[in-house]
């Protein structure tokens, strides 16, 4: 399948971590393609995570996207920031399938803790206000929502070409905290 090397190189970075002595709680979350045919993992592919304590998640379909979900460059952000209702956390560290630590990143949060780090960290380019392949974030199951409601409308209307960023516009949607 080919969520497979995801799960080798989770297994492979879970370790790293462990070794380099993180305290963090390692959480993989899965979101199957056709829902309608898997949503789970193997038995097997299961008891490897969970050998190593690595807890599993699984993300809710959204039938209403299932055709936007490889054309929407949104949409494939929007599965990663379901950390945000990881509220029993206090900060949580997104790291994309494909990325290794090389090192322990527990700093990252206690500079965050101790007021010498933002409380969410998001990276950026000129072309992309978020690299979302790694971020540090406080869960808030509100902005999730309200995230969610920005994205469903601007699939549902079909207005964002795939992968189009707008300096101003974002990915079709103006941010308006008063509306949104």
């Amino acid at each position: 399948p080919g969520y497979r090397p995801y799960i080798a190189n989770m297994l492979v970075a879970t370790e790293i971590l462990r070794q380099k002595g993180t305290k963090a709680d390692i959480i993989a979350m899965f979101k199957f393609a056709h829902p309608e045919i898997h949503t789970k993992l193997p038995p097997a592919d299961q008891a490897m995570l969970e050998a190593l304590n690595i807890q599993i998640r699984y993300l809710p379909p959204t039938p209403q996207w299932q055709s936007a979900e490889r054309k929407h460059f949104m949409v494939r952000v929007l599965n990663k920031v379901h950390i945000l209702k990881l509220t029993e956390y206090r900060r949580v560290m997104f790291l994309d399938g494909d990325v290794l630590p090389l090192a322990n990143l527990d700093y990252l949060m206690e500079l965050s803790d101790r007021g010498e780090w933002q409380e969410t960290v998001v990276l950026s380019t000129s072309l992309v206000p978020m690299i979302a392949g790694f971020f540090v974030a406080t869960p808030n199951a509100a902005l999730f929502q309200q995230v969610y409601r920005i994205v469903d409308k601007m699939i549902v209307k079909d207005k964002v070409p795939k992968n189009h960023f707008d300096i101003v516009k974002g990915w079709g949607h103006v941010w308006d905290p008063a509306t949104d």
